[in-house]
């Protein structure tokens, strides 16, 4: 029994055990949570370009949006924000606290601010933990305030309230103003599915106005239908503002894993290619054998062998060999583990689960693909495999 011979089992415990990690990992990215419900909202994005838009201009058009967006038929909740969950933060900046000591310049702690008008939180289907979210009653900026996750609250002031604590965006010297922190709400994916959360900070959108902008709409009826009534909106209000990005939350889960699923798609094709391979080069081994043991075979049964017994044997020798092959596979795909770790979610590149399921697949193919082999020894015709010596 060669090394040549075990190769295509050998493959196809690569394979398969790739393919095994993939579909763990796909399955385990559809199961997160991502701190939002991504059913029924409709996105799209645009930007305010130009002298124009001053400040009061700026919060007089982000009321004018939500309130237009939200009289759309089958709109129940319309925000704006800076950035939308999964797409990715676009402005972290480090903080300080006002109530804990001030760390060396190295250890400042840093955050993703993330700027959003009041109903933010309920169109995005985000939980409110703890306080209150935004209103509108926080449009002016006698008292500066913002919404922490959870995971802030956690590492920043452990074991305590965070609501009524105080932070501060920017180095200890800058002058920026203080917060006050009046909520928390749950932790949710803005980087990605596969990062970690990160400390965030939210702030009321007309306190801190930005030029980039999405929007957002919940439904309850198909939110795709609803984007050219919120594009007709838009161009009431300004008929050259372009609009980009309009997609629903639903496709942007999605193509936050798309490279994933396309891994997936790719390793379990050539899995199943794999898993052929080694079927079929198992059989052509054992009838091989087969063909050079006639005789012997032939010796056996004149001798009085059973059928179930030379069965057994040439199932027995093209079981070794995918069993060998099998060790060799798990050993080499324990040792090119590092390779395919990046893609991973949840899932150990050596996960004991899925490569004890694809020795087990991998033993019943080659036990399945020696009986035809084994089969055709059993029915040897002794005195024709006798005269053929």
């Amino acid at each position: 029994m060669t090394l040549g011979q075990q190769q295509p089992v050998v493959a196809g415990v690569l394979h398969q055990a790739s393919a095994g990690l993939m579909i763990r990992t796909v399955d385990e990215l559809v199961r997160l949570d991502p701190g939002f419900r991504p059913d029924h909202v409709v996105t799209t994005q645009l930007t305010l370009s130009g002298r124009q838009w001053t400040d009061d201009r700026l919060r007089a058009f982000y009321r004018d949006v939500i309130e237009r967006v939200g009289r759309i038929p089958g709109v129940q909740h319309a925000a704006l924000a800076f950035v939308l969950p999964i797409d990715g933060s676009q402005w972290n900046s480090i903080f300080i606290a006002g109530d804990k000591p001030v760390p060396e310049r190295a250890h400042l702690p840093a955050a993703a601010f993330t700027p959003v008008s009041a109903g933010f939180f309920n169109t995005m289907g985000m939980r409110l933990v703890h306080g209150r979210s935004f209103s509108e009653r926080d449009a002016g900026r006698s008292q500066l305030v913002a919404v922490v996750n959870e995971t802030l609250a956690r590492r920043v002031w452990p074991g305590e309230d965070a609501v009524g604590k105080r932070l501060k965006q920017g180095w200890p010297e800058t002058q920026t103003p203080w917060r006050d922190v009046v909520g928390v709400v749950a932790d949710t994916k803005f980087n990605g599915l596969m990062a970690e959360t990160p400390m965030q900070v939210f702030l009321p959108l007309e306190q801190e106005t930005m030029r980039t902008l999405a929007i957002a709409a919940r439904s309850s009826v198909d939110p795709g239908s609803i984007a050219p009534a919120i594009e007709s909106v838009v161009h009431q209000i300004d008929k050259d503002l372009p609009l980009y990005q309009t997609r629903t939350m639903d496709e942007v889960l999605t193509a936050s894993i798309a490279r994933q699923r396309m891994s997936r798609i790719v390793l379990v094709t050539f899995a199943a290619g794999a898993l052929l391979l080694a079927a079929v080069g198992l059989y052509g081994v054992v009838a091989h054998g087969v063909t050079e043991r006639t005789h012997e075979i032939g010796v056996r049964m004149a001798l009085g062998a059973q059928q179930r017994s030379v069965v057994g044997l040439v199932v027995q020798q093209g079981f070794t060999m995918a069993v060998a092959g099998s060790v060799i596979g798990v050993a080499g795909a324990t040792a090119l583990s590092r390779w395919i770790q990046g893609l991973l979610f949840n899932v150990s590149a050596t996960d004991p689960a899925t490569l004890a399921i694809v020795v087990a697949v991998l033993l019943t193919v080659g036990a399945v693909a020696c009986l035809v082999p084994a089969w055709s020894a059993a029915r040897v015709d002794p005195i024709k495999a006798l005269r053929a010596e």
